[in-house]
């Protein structure tokens, strides 16, 4: 028999805090708030993030633990008003990418991946995008038109036709991914800046 123990979120510890770069004054903060995988939209006006309660279950003096209640989030990144709680269909986004023509957020989620209107959550539609767990980073370019993605197992890096989720190996990342962290791409999707042992590098991706 099933008995249920407790209910935690994702991070549940973590306090999120907004800061305004040009004061460097924190505009606010979210205590506790069990959020993951943020990210914001290309003006800066609303931050994006990633919630779930995990249910706590004992089973013949064992706990288990399962997945539920899974939720895109959206604030005014400057008040840190909520604009919405939609549900997430599927397993839980390992990235955000925000397209500001299309107004919506792709939920980047393996094979399951899914696009939200940006002003209400809700499910626009769904892309068969064909990629990894393992993504290390996706990003989108300066015409919305296209992804370039890396993944951690095969360490090749992916481009993605936006339109038609259609998926071309663009290159090698060997010897990178696990050195290269906090990483970012250029808009024209030829360049990556990182951090690798604590100092600055950047990748050419034309040259790999």
């Amino acid at each position: 028999m099933v008995k249920p123990v407790g209910i935690s979120q994702t991070s549940e510890v973590a306090t999120l805090v907004v800061w305004d770069l040009t004061t460097g004054k924190a505009l606010w903060t979210l205590p506790h708030c069990g959020v993951g995988t943020l990210a914001f939209t290309p003006d800066g006006q609303t931050l994006l993030a990633y919630t779930r309660n995990i249910i706590w279950e004992e089973l013949r003096g064992f706990h288990s633990a399962r997945i539920a209640e899974e939720r895109l989030m959206s604030w005014n990144a400057s008040t840190g008003t909520t604009h919405f709680m939609s549900p997430i269909p599927g397993m839980n986004p390992s990235h955000w990418v925000v397209s500001s023509k299309a107004g919506a957020v792709l939920a980047l989620s393996g094979d399951r991946n899914i696009w939200h209107d940006l002003k209400t959550g809700s499910v626009s539609r769904e892309q068969p995008i064909q990629l990894g767990r393992s993504l290390h980073v996706a990003t989108i370019n300066r015409d919305e038109d296209q992804l370039l993605v890396i993944e951690f197992s095969g360490e090749n890096m992916h481009r993605v036709c936006i339109a038609d989720g259609a998926t071309s190996v663009a290159g090698s990342f060997k010897g990178h991914t696990h050195r290269v962290m906090f990483a970012s791409v250029s808009s024209d999707l030829k360049r990556i800046a990182g951090t690798r042992s604590n100092r600055p590098v950047f990748v050419d991706l034309d040259a790999e």
